[in-house]
């Protein structure tokens, strides 16, 4: 992740997440099972886990793929229908980075450091780790943390 430039993500609408009942402590814990669970979700399903600057695990939630209704409005940059939500990544600017890989549990944290190191997120107050089924054999990572 270290020659990765952060592009800058410009969010309108929250992004919303259902509340994993599982209360994962630590980042291996809360990587290895929302990538279990977004492995075996459909494509379009999304997982998210907020962590501390620390890397401590706050909480963690997942959203299933978007209706037909939800995806007419984002190919046509309208408003996307509120959906059933416990938490939200808030609308705002963030610093937006895609993994070129899929990281394993055990990779997780060392993919984070340099991120860390470089002090890209210097007082930041979150870092998410969001995933994205993008079809049955990849899922996409991306670390997203406030400008």
């Amino acid at each position: 992740m270290e020659n990765n430039t952060p592009m800058i993500l410009h969010l309108f609408q929250e992004m919303p997440y259902i509340l994993d009942s599982e209360n994962a402590k630590t980042l291996f814990q809360a990587y290895g099972t929302m990538l279990e669970r977004i492995d075996r979700s459909a494509i379009g399903s999304e997982a998210c886990i907020a962590l501390s600057s620390v890397l401590t695990v706050l909480f963690s939630g997942h959203q299933d793929p978007p209706d037909e209704v939800t995806k007419l409005a984002i190919e046509q940059g309208k408003t996307i229908p509120e959906r059933k939500k416990d938490w939200a990544i808030e609308p705002g600017d963030y610093n937006f980075v895609q993994l070129p890989f899929t990281p394993t549990a055990e990779q997780i944290e060392e993919e984070l450091q340099p991120l860390l190191e470089r002090q890209a997120c210097d007082g930041c107050s979150t870092i998410y780790i969001r995933m994205i089924k993008e079809n049955l054999l990849e899922v996409i990572v991306q670390v997203i943390w406030a400008v």
